[in-house]
C-alpha cells in the first residue's frame, strides 16, 4: 500500500513539473493577439452612456434642486475618469497576468496564440469589440425594466415594513 501511494504522489509532482506555468512574454503575446487592451477599451466607451441611465433611473420620482441635479452632472465625468483610471488596461495587465499563470500552462497558452493567430482566431479578435458593444446596448433595455421591478419590490418590502410596524406585527 505504502508503495503505492509513493508512486502516485511522484506522478502527481511528475505531471505537475511537466504542466509549467506560463511565462510572462507568453501572456503578454496572447493579449496582444487578442487585443485585450482594445476589448477593454470598447468595454469602456458606453460606460458614459450607462452611469448616466443609472443616475437618473435611481433619481425617478424623486424631486432634485437644480443646485443637486448640477452637482450630479459635475459629479458624473469625475467618476468616469475614476473609472478609467482604475480599470485602465495597463493597470489591469498585472492582474491578467496573475490570473493566466494560474490558470493555464505553457502549452494551453501556446496552443491559445497560435488559434488567435488564424483565420477564425482573427476574426473572432476583430468583431468581439463589436459583439461587445451589441451586447453592452441589449443588456441596457433588459436592465431598465430590471431595475424598476427590483424598485417595485422594495418599495413593496418597505410598505410592508411600515404597515407591520403600525398595527404592531413583527415582519419575518
Amino acid at each position: 500500500m505504502k508503495k503505492i501511494l509513493v508512486a502516485f504522489a511522484l506522478g502527481m509532482l511528475t505531471a505537475v513539473s511537466f504542466a509549467q506555468t506560463p511565462s510572462t512574454a507568453s501572456i503578454d503575446e496572447l493579449l496582444r493577439v487578442t487585443k485585450a487592451d482594445q476589448i477593454a477599451d470598447a468595454v469602456m466607451a458606453p460606460m458614459e452612456q450607462v452611469m448616466r441611465q443609472s443616475v437618473t433611473a435611481s433619481l425617478q420620482g424623486k424631486q432634485v434642486s437644480a443646485q443637486e441635479r448640477e452637482s450630479i452632472e459635475k459629479f458624473i465625468p469625475k467618476a468616469l475618469e475614476v473609472v478609467r483610471n482604475e480599470l485602465a488596461f495597463a493597470n489591469l495587465r498585472p492582474m491578467y497576468t496573475q490570473i493566466y499563470q494560474g490558470s493555464f500552462t505553457q502549452e494551453e497558452i501556446d496552443g491559445l496564440i497560435a488559434f488567435y493567430k488564424s483565420p477564425a482566431g482573427l476574426a473572432f479578435t476583430n468583431k468581439m469589440p463589436l459583439a461587445m458593444q451589441k451586447t453592452m446596448l441589449i443588456m441596457q433595455t433588459k436592465m431598465q425594466p430590471m431595475m424598476q421591478r427590483m424598485q417595485a419590490a422594495m418599495k413593496q418590502a418597505i410598505d410592508e415594513a411600515k404597515q407591520a410596524k403600525t398595527i404592531g406585527v413583527k415582519p419575518e
